[in-house]
């Protein structure tokens, strides 16, 4: 994998990038189903990610620590999501 000059792989800045961007998209959402459709869009981006980084695992054009990271980024857009759902759930 190619490094920027900062010693980061280039795949920890897509991830931090696209967390942002689920961040700001979310923050700019209007509704509550915005807001949940915004981290459903994340969710898919990154399991998207993850599946794209293990077969660059496979084919060794990736480390285990791409493919970590990738996971982990998806990890947390996950609880994003479930955040969301739950903060706009009605209650009874």
């Amino acid at each position: 994998m190619k490094k920027l000059e900062n010693g980061k792989s280039t795949t920890f800045e897509v991830l931090r990038l696209a967390g942002q961007a689920g961040d700001a998209q979310a923050q700019l959402a209007e509704t509550p189903e915005e807001v949940i459709a915004a981290w459903e869009h994340q969710v898919r981006n990154c399991t998207g990610l993850v599946t794209e980084m293990r077969r660059r695992l496979e084919v060794g054009r990736a480390s285990q620590l791409d493919v970590l990271q990738a996971e982990a980024e998806c990890a947390a857009a996950e609880i994003k999501l479930l955040r969301a759902k739950r903060a706009f759930q009605k209650t009874p």
